[in-house]
């Protein structure tokens, strides 16, 4: 063998080991997860050019409840609990300074979830669940069982629909409730 040959096989070793790397990273969940956290410059360098996990749902999402009936009586009003009288009036507010008739005015866009709903770039990437989730458990591309994920867990936000978002969880889907989750919240946040 000449030189040149013997310089190629001493380069095909670490490049197939790279090739076999990156291939991992792009189709297992667990690797990327692995290699994210170990060393996060892949995830800002390849991470933004590798295709998201698909999400299998297993089951229906569950039907939306069926509009009310007209003239159906509403359920009755939860009942407030009501302060104590005060004995004293409270002072009266101060009046609010009038603002100079060529001053710059800032005006801040109120939190508007249907706007946030409507575009997915506005969507937290993850979000932290607030109750005990059964995801179904993927191994290359079969369920296998059940994964549970408990209360704080982390997962990756794929889809709303329906006032539902869809999340992934270690290649495993599912549709939960808004209230189950920290969506509302990060996106209130993040629109700041």
């Amino acid at each position: 063998m000449n030189q040149t040959s013997n310089r190629l096989w001493i380069l095909a070793f670490p490049l197939s080991v790279l090739f076999l790397i990156t291939a991992l990273y792009i189709k297992k969940a667990g690797a990327r997860e692995f290699i994210d956290r170990k060393c996060p410059w892949v995830k800002e360098t390849v991470g933004k050019y590798a295709p998201p996990f698909e999400v299998r749902i297993v089951g229906a999402p569950p039907a939306a409840p069926a509009p009310a009936e007209e003239g159906a009586p509403l359920p009755p009003p939860a009942l407030a609990r009501t302060a104590p009288p005060v004995s004293t009036p409270p002072p009266a507010p101060a009046p609010a300074p009038k603002p100079e008739p060529n001053a710059p005015v800032a005006v801040a866009e109120s939190f508007d979830l249907s706007k946030v709903c409507a575009d997915p770039t506005r969507w937290p990437k993850t979000v932290r669940l607030k109750a005990i989730v059964d995801f179904p458990a993927v191994v290359d591309g079969k369920v296998v069982g059940k994964l549970r994920a408990p209360v704080g867990t982390e997962a990756r936000v794929v889809k709303l629909s329906n006032g539902q978002v869809g999340v992934e969880y270690h290649g495993g889907g599912a549709w939960l409730a808004l209230d189950n989750t920290d969506f509302v919240e990060r996106a209130r946040i993040a629109w700041r």
